[in-house]
């Protein structure tokens, strides 16, 4: 089972086999064996963990963000162990409000501490969620690719974002392991999301204008170079033009990429809870 809160006011409390797991954060991932072992692990936040047969008092304990731990039923002590995110992969597009994926997309579990680099495939796109929870402290006004939008025969559009609304956020990363100059790989594929689409960013200045109110911090956008969406044919003419659309619904979006010594980045902002 993989679980995520929609905000950090939210509250959970999972009980598994003997075990009572208090959620304090906004997502994690737990397994029970059938021998009556369960293993946690958390994957953003902090979750509390008790023992219901302890008694008079069950002492409860702290985990946080990329901790993973094990117990069992006949053994009071939670021994921590390798975090492995991925373990709840096949689960997780659900719980981050991704409703269908193309079988050319790799979904990239969060917490997972694979960097970026490391993300490389001809025949995949991998998408990595960013802020799921995020509350931008003012309004922002970014000109993004709206749904019902073919980019690049249709202009982009501003789109207002208001302070306090929860937004979520995800990169699409195309990156060939065969890329060179003059070599040109394609890919296709969609990506269902379960809330409206608000925009997408897919040039070089939509990429940097939403890299910090949206971007994973753990990765220097900065010094990332060619990661942007070609709307023109480029490289002597080898390399087509890239094309994205979105339905008029907001909930599909779809891809057609064309890499050749670069790389295709997009970031997808969503509509959160």
């Amino acid at each position: 089972m993989a679980v995520r809160l929609p905000n950090e006011q939210s509250a959970l409390t999972v009980q598994v086999s003997d075990f009572e797991l208090r959620d304090l954060g906004t997502s994690f991932g737990v397994t029970a064996a059938p021998e009556g072992r369960v293993d946690f692990a958390v994957l953003d936040g902090k979750v509390a963990v008790t023992k219901r047969s302890e008694s008079p008092r069950p002492q409860e304990q702290i985990f946080v963000e990329g901790e993973a731990f094990s117990a069992s039923a006949e053994n009071s002590v939670r021994n921590k162990m390798p975090f492995e995110p991925e373990r709840y992969q096949d689960i997780w597009p659900l719980t981050v409000g991704i409703n269908e994926l193309s079988n050319v997309i790799d979904f990239v579990v969060p917490g997972a501490t694979n960097p970026l680099g490391d993300l490389t495939d001809d025949h995949k796109l991998f998408l990595i969620p960013e802020q799921l929870n995020c509350r931008l402290d003012r309004p922002v006004e970014l000109s993004l690719i709206r749904p019902g939008q073919t980019w690049p025969q249709a202009s982009v559009s501003p789109v207002k974002l208001p302070s306090r609304e929860n937004i979520r956020s995800y990169l699409l990363v195309y990156q060939p392991q065969s890329s060179r100059f003059g070599k040109r790989i394609s890919l296709s594929g969609s990506v269902e999301f379960e809330r409206p689409i608000l925009g997408v960013a897919a040039t070089r200045s939509q990429l940097e204008s939403t890299d910090e109110p949206f971007g994973l911090k753990t990765i220097d956008n900065g010094k990332l170079a060619y990661r942007y969406l070609e709307e023109r044919d480029s490289e002597r003419g080898e390399l087509p033009a890239d094309t994205i659309s979105i339905d008029p619904s907001g909930h599909r979006l779809f891809f057609h990429l064309s890499v050749g010594a670069g790389k295709d980045h997009l970031r997808v902002l969503v509509q959160g809870d």
